[in-house]
């Protein structure tokens, strides 16, 4: 489809072209043809632009060779632009200025720069007596091929580099900031001052459209900066929403008249755009670098990644204080459970000795040792004379009975052992 679109605004550039040249060889013909009128001595011979640099002063013979090579000038031409139009498939558009064509009969080595041939066309033609309204044509026409010689222009859309996307944004605006259809000059050095400009605009295009392998994003927005400072035009400052600059369009290749296509920038190089902002006013490339990647980032270092992950923070610790909240509540009915069960077969020793311990307690026991579930120290003392008190319980209430009447001392001091719950 590319393919097509591109083969007929080739069409279209050449058919302007012949039709240029085909007005230019009239206008010259009819010049030619009202010099014969004239009296041989009125007008002087006309030079023409042919390989051999001797010319014949004869007028009858200079004005038959220049009608002869002017035909010869327009078939070799339309050859070459045929040629041109062949080479267009490659997708790869020359500069006009870099383009020549043989003229001339003879050697075929020797190569005129249509630069020349179109200024020896403007020499040529009548300053007053032709008509205002054929130099008005002829004037426009010029304009037109410049206008679209320039929108030639391009780099290679094929290649889908990032650097290249951004030359051609730089080439866009460019394109677009000049006003290519001015009011025609009357003046005989006007085509010479279109052609200079046009391989002007030529080389700098060709140099813009060098495209470079190295997909540097930080590279890449400064050279969209620079093109787009040259062009007289800042980019706009962003405020961390959504930005939106001038690039071309995604199917710039399908366009008739890609001078003035416009679009959206990629919200893949939105985050770039803002970093090189922020850079250009004095922020540190690794500070801007990663609060972009913070905000704009869809991976896991991302804002909303982030936003996530807190979110399920909050909810897991919520869980798990509810889960803390409610095994403490079952561990304390549980245990209020178990302390009543335990309350009958529980033995309470008071007046034991300050440095008795629950070995001595068990010792002074033993033969309950079966029968013993647990000892436990209490930490309250007597005010007086500071013995201590423990609970021993029974896996039954028949072996704890039996212990109550037990009688004995640790370290001098007679125990005393009684029931917690005397009647069951």
């Amino acid at each position: 489809m590319a393919s097509n679109a591109q083969t007929g605004f080739l069409g279209r550039q050449l058919a302007n072209i012949t039709h240029t040249l085909a007005k230019a060889s009239q206008r010259r013909d009819a010049e030619l043809q009202a010099k014969r009128t004239r009296l041989p001595t009125a007008a002087p011979a006309v030079k023409a632009f042919c390989s051999d640099p001797s010319v014949t002063s004869e007028s009858d013979v200079s004005r038959s060779s220049d009608s002869g090579d002017s035909h010869a000038e327009l078939e070799r031409l339309d050859k070459r632009l045929d040629d041109f139009a062949v080479d267009g498939d490659k997708q790869r558009i020359v500069p006009p200025a870099t383009m020549k064509a043989p003229l001339g009969g003879g050697d075929d080595s020797d190569e005129v720069d249509p630069k020349k041939m179109l200024a020896d066309l403007d020499r040529t033609q009548p300053s007053s007596s032709m008509g205002g309204k054929d130099e008005a044509d002829h004037s426009d026409d010029l304009k037109r091929m410049r206008a679209e010689f320039d929108g030639l222009i391009m780099i290679d859309h094929h290649h889908h580099y990032p650097r290249a996307m951004l030359v051609s944004l730089g080439i866009e605006r460019q394109a677009s900031s000049r006003d290519l259809y001015e009011v025609p000059d009357n003046d005989g050095d006007g085509p010479m001052r279109m052609l200079a400009e046009l391989d002007r605009l030529a080389f700098e295009n060709k140099q813009q459209a060098i495209i470079i392998d190295d997909d540097d994003p930080r590279a890449m927005l400064a050279d969209l900066d620079s093109q787009v400072q040259a062009s007289g035009r800042a980019l706009p400052s962003c405020d961390l929403s959504f930005p939106s600059f001038l690039i071309l369009a995604p199917n710039f290749d399908k366009i008739e008249d890609p001078i003035n296509i416009t679009g959206t920038l990629e919200k893949e190089s939105i985050p770039y755009a803002v970093a090189l902002r922020l850079e250009s006013a004095g922020c540190k490339w690794e500070d801007v670098k990663g609060w972009i990647t913070y905000l704009f980032s869809t991976g896991l270092h991302g804002h909303e990644a982030q936003k996530k992950k807190d979110e399920m923070i909050v909810r897991a610790e919520k869980d798990l204080k509810t889960t803390i909240k409610y095994v403490l509540e079952e561990e304390k009915r549980y245990r209020a459970i178990e302390d009543k069960e335990r309350l009958p077969c529980r033995l309470i020793v008071t007046n034991l000795a300050a440095d008795a311990n629950e070995e001595e307690l068990r010792v002074f026991l033993s033969k309950y040792n079966w029968d013993i579930r647990d000892v436990t120290l209490m930490n309250e003392r007597d005010p007086i004379k500071r013995t201590k008190t423990a609970h021993v319980d029974m896996y039954t209430r028949k072996p704890a009975v039996r212990a109550s009447y037990e009688v004995g001392a640790i370290f001098g001091l007679t125990l005393n052992i009684r029931l917690a719950v005397e009647h069951e």
